[in-house]
């Protein structure tokens, strides 16, 4: 009589699990292999007698014989996921050349032309491969039949775009990715081998029913082990992640990129080409005025700038000089750029030059070591004493005292006179700066007289004058005796005119024989004229309040004139005057409550312009004598 076999339940999840097993078999079993004849598999007399198992016994053994399978006896195939990975086609390369497009590059790698319009139309992405750029690298895959399948090109240094398909017969997919994030071969799948059911480890299994047969069970949980096993190993492993992720790296922390400024370059073409985005251009430039001149670059300039992870922008800083510049950060990508200007304090040494003049004072101060700013400030320094068109003579002599700028070790400008002495046809002008408790810096003489006056005597920087003050002059267009009741100072167009002195603007128009003027009113007494503007400053209007000194215009030859140049005219109680030898009001000199703080600041910087002119003087004497000996 057979016994009857009852299946707890845990049978029936082992029964499952063989069958699954099975059907993993058939589908992992490489192509080729032959499968022997279903039989029982004898182990020992023992196993021979199938009473003494029972049905249960008989049932193992048949499972087993499925499981008993023939290798072929040639070498094994790879894993499925091996044979995945080899049947992938490689990236090949491509460098962009100069003068390339992408379609001159699908026709040199003879990809089809079909396929670039299938890419270019795919999305708004992928349209931006109709930029590339020299030097860069595309890459491409292509499957056996050369039919274009995934194209990669750089968009910056962590970022790329790439577009690709399944199959040659599928549309094309665009998307960004990450530079950074190497591609991985896919995880290794262990192969099935049927002999690991007999050797894995048994696990812990409930104890067998009174009614079952305890050798069939344990053989049945053997085998269910090794399922258990293989599917564990063969199943895809999950990557783990850490238990927190890395904090994001402050701004401050992240390195520096660097660009330089080219010939023709704007922000925007500096944003193309290093792959960052138009938007972040727009914030940056909406941040605040001073992220605004960035709109006014200039070749040989470089633009620093900082992204994230993702290549989105956090940071950028543009010198405009040395010791000038301009620095938009956000602690990330969502937030807001706020921008500054950041200026350097540098080292400031005190140099001294000093010259005598031969045929002009440039080339003396040329001679001397001086560069063309501190010249200019020393001219301006003496304006009002000395005409240096009409009054400079050979043997006049200067000595100057001025500030050096230095950062790092390395000299990168100059700053202000800070004392200076000029001798002109025998008279001694000294001028000392000084800057007084309400933060305004002048030259003043050393007994506290301004230097300057109310007026410059001339408010422009001029080649020549072309036409003096001359109350009978033959007018160059009319033929005729008109009077003309300035000076015309001959400069090239678009030379900055300055005010005369302080100010209120009373007529900023045009007219036919004055072209664009201006007329300025210097209190109740004073007037001055400026005729001929080839255009108007920024903000000179009727009714501005102006600064001695404060440009309010640039040379032409508007209206009546036959070249470029300033005419002008300077009125006293509404009677024209000749600007050169009109007596001009003296400025305010120190004030009484600033006298001797004035005289405790300059005293000491005029001793040394003295002692340092006396030492040069002494030096020159006695290498002249050594030189005799």
């Amino acid at each position: 009589m057979e016994a009857v076999i009852r299946y707890p339940g845990h049978h029936l999840l082992l029964a499952t699990g063989l069958a699954f097993a099975l059907a993993m078999v058939l589908l992992l079993w490489p192509q080729g292999g032959d499968i022997v004849a279903l039989e029982p598999v004898v182990d020992s007399p023992a196993a021979q007698n199938t009473d003494s198992a029972g049905p249960a016994g008989r049932q193992r053994s048949g499972i087993a014989a499925h499981l008993e399978l023939k290798l072929p006896a040639a070498t094994p195939e790879p894993a499925a996921a091996q044979r995945v990975a080899a049947a992938t086609p490689a990236w090949q390369t491509e460098q962009v050349r100069s003068g390339d497009s992408l379609a001159r590059i699908f026709q040199r790698q003879g990809l089809s032309a079909a396929d670039l319009q299938a890419i270019v139309g795919s999305s708004g992405e992928a349209r931006r491969l109709a930029r590339i750029h020299p030097g860069d690298t595309l890459e491409y895959r292509t499957d056996a039949d050369g039919a274009l399948l995934a194209l990669r090109y750089p968009l910056s240094t962590r970022e790329a775009i790439e577009v690709s398909r399944g199959d040659s017969t599928a549309p094309f997919v665009s998307r960004r990715v990450s530079r950074a994030a190497e591609s991985k071969p896919p995880a290794k799948t262990e192969s099935f081998a049927p002999e690991r059911l007999a050797t894995a480890p048994a696990t812990d299994m409930p104890a067998p029913g009174p009614k079952q047969n305890a050798s069939a069970d344990l053989e049945a949980t053997a085998s269910a082990s090794g399922i258990a096993a293989y599917l564990t190993l063969a199943a895809p492993q999950p990557e783990l992640l850490p238990a927190t992720l890395p904090e994001p790296q402050p701004v401050a922390a992240l390195p520096w990129q660097e660009e330089r400024v080219r010939s023709g370059d704007s922000l925007a073409r500096i944003f193309h080409r290093r792959g960052l985005r138009a938007s972040e251009l727009h914030a940056l430039l909406e941040s605040g005025s001073e992220a605004r001149r960035l709109t006014r670059i200039h070749p040989g300039e470089t633009l620093k700038y900082r992204t994230d992870d993702d290549g989105r922008l956090l940071a950028v800083r543009y010198e405009f000089s040395r010791l000038e510049a301009m620095e938009a950060t956000r602690p990330n990508a969502s937030a807001a750029f706020s921008s500054r200007l950041v200026k350097r304090r540098p080292e400031i040494r005190i140099a001294f030059r000093e010259g005598r003049i031969d045929s002009s004072l440039y080339l003396a101060a040329t001679r001397a070591g001086l560069e063309n700013s501190t010249i200019m400030n020393l001219a301006n320094v003496f304006q009002w004493d000395i005409d240096f068109v009409h009054d400079i003579r050979r043997g006049d002599s200067f000595h100057v005292l001025f500030e050096e700028h230095w950062i790092e070790g390395e000299k990168v400008g100059n700053g202000p006179i800070v004392a200076a002495e000029f001798v002109n046809r025998g008279r001694t002008h000294r001028a000392v700066r000084y800057t007084a408790s309400d933060g305004r810096s002048d030259y003043y003489a050393p007994d506290g007289r301004s230097m300057r006056r109310a007026f410059l005597r001339a408010p422009v920087e001029f080649s020549r004058i072309s036409s003096n003050f001359n109350m009978r002059r033959m007018h160059p267009i009319h033929n005729r005796v008109v009077p003309h009741r300035g000076i015309d100072y001959a400069a090239p167009t678009g030379t900055p005119v300055m005010a005369a002195g302080d100010g209120v603007v009373t007529t900023a128009a045009s007219h036919h024989a004055n072209g664009n003027y201006i007329i300025i009113r210097h209190g109740e007494q004073y007037q001055t004229k400026y005729l001929h503007l080839h255009r108007f400053a920024r903000g000179v209007r009727s009714g501005a309040r102006v600064r001695q000194g404060q440009v309010i215009g640039y040379v032409g030859m508007t209206g009546w004139a036959t070249g470029p140049h300033l005419h002008y005219e300077f009125l006293v109680n509404g009677v024209h005057q000749n600007p050169r030898t009109v007596n001009l009001p003296q400025a305010e000199p120190i004030a009484e409550s600033e006298r001797q703080r004035f005289l405790d600041a300059t005293q000491e910087v005029i001793a040394s312009l003295l002692e340092k002119r006396s030492d040069e003087q002494l030096a020159m004497s006695s290498g002249g004598s050594t030189a005799g000996e």
